[in-house]
């Protein structure tokens, strides 16, 4: 197995020394060069961890969000009992949880409380899931007090088109942008500050639901985030949410084109009775009337079969084929359940993959 990183080392000696350590679950993929939870990073991880005598507490595989905050304990230790709060992470070697009561802030901004996860159980889709609003030291902010102009050249400097006025993370007095800077000069009034400039601006909470949050940030144009500890940790903006839409939305809308090519393949090939016999043997309820009725590890089913396969009549390999059905089954659970950072970019390659492939076979 690879090296286990120095990080990971580090809390063990502080885990044997009798101390005890927290990090976020980015924090810990960090470590491993990684920012998702496929299987082949989880698998790592969990070796590593193993290897050097460590558990995490709770678990840092999905539907944990990568924004939460897990305990490493020693193997040795007794997993029950109840669980204990997780806060302090500080860097790229993980936390140490302050003082009762002591409320300095970490590396990351975070106040010593226990950030909630926006995620929750993975039930509750949340503005706080986007990985603009989860950015909090990208934030450039200037004072009211400063000159317009300093405005101006740190927005043309950053290509930012607004900038948040504040005196600290969590006292926000406004935006200033481009449009409140030209609607002030177009009413004659004088923009010298950036206080004579200021725009109100929409704060959400992280566990805002996303599709309200939507109609928010396209009315605005730019909204904040606000983490639990009340501090802004990101900017959304419409851009933003474009981005993060062809990010999120390619994925469905390939495997809903990979699922519609595969029932094509097998309506024009395969009798309703040959179907009708890839149903999960397990699952004796559920009616099989055609292809749509069966779920992707039915199709699977359908087409390892030899003598299924020669009648598709295609001029590929039978075993290359099922292998990247196989494959991409596996990234579909991820998907459909809402894991994102399940899935590795490899793994969305081989979405593509099949679909240029089934683009060709079936038109």
């Amino acid at each position: 197995m690879p090296p286990i990183p120095y990080q990971l080392l580090a809390v063990q000696e502080d885990i044997a020394a009798g101390k005890r350590r927290w990090a976020k679950v980015k924090t810990l993929l960090s470590w491993f060069g990684q920012k998702g939870r496929g299987k082949h990073v989880v698998q790592t991880i969990q070796e590593a961890l193993n290897e050097a005598g460590l558990f995490t507490r709770p678990e840092f595989t999905p539907p944990r969000s990568v924004h939460d905050y897990i305990e490493f304990k020693a193997l040795t230790e007794t997993v029950d009992g109840p669980e204990v709060d997780s806060t302090g992470d500080h860097g790229s070697g993980g936390g140490t949880k302050p003082p009762e009561g002591d409320q300095t802030e970490s590396a990351d901004g975070n106040d010593g409380r226990e950030p909630t996860s926006p995620e929750g159980t993975g039930s509750k889709f949340c503005i706080g899931m986007l990985e603009a609003a989860n950015r909090p030291n990208e934030i450039l902010t200037i004072a009211r007090d400063k000159t317009v102009e300093e405005a101006a050249t740190l927005m043309i400097m950053h290509r930012y088109s607004q900038l948040p006025v504040t005196q600290d993370k969590r006292r926000i007095y406004g935006m200033i942008s481009w449009r409140s800077m030209g609607r002030v000069r177009a009413r004659g009034d004088a923009c010298e500050h950036v206080r004579d400039c200021l725009e109100p601006v929409r704060i959400l909470d992280q566990d805002a639901p996303f599709f309200k949050a939507v109609d928010t940030i396209t009315d605005q144009e730019v909204v904040l985030v606000r983490g639990k500890d009340r501090t802004i940790t990101g900017i959304v903006t419409t851009s933003d949410l474009s981005q993060e839409y062809h990010q999120k939305a390619a994925p469905f809308l390939l495997l809903g084109e990979v699922e519609d090519r595969i029932r094509v393949l097998i309506r024009r090939n395969l009798s309703a009775e040959e179907i009708k016999k890839a149903r999960d043997p397990g699952d004796d309820t559920r009616e099989i009337e055609d292809a749509a009725d069966l779920t992707f590890g039915e199709y699977v089913r359908l087409l390892e079969s030899r003598e299924n396969w020669k009648k598709l009549r295609l001029g590929i390999d039978r075993k290359l084929f099922i292998g990247l059905l196989n494959d991409v089954r596996e990234v579909r659970n991820d998907v459909m359940h809402f894991r994102p950072d399940s899935s590795e970019p490899e793994d969305l390659d081989k979405v593509r993959m099949l679909h240029s492939l089934l683009e060709q076979l079936v038109q």
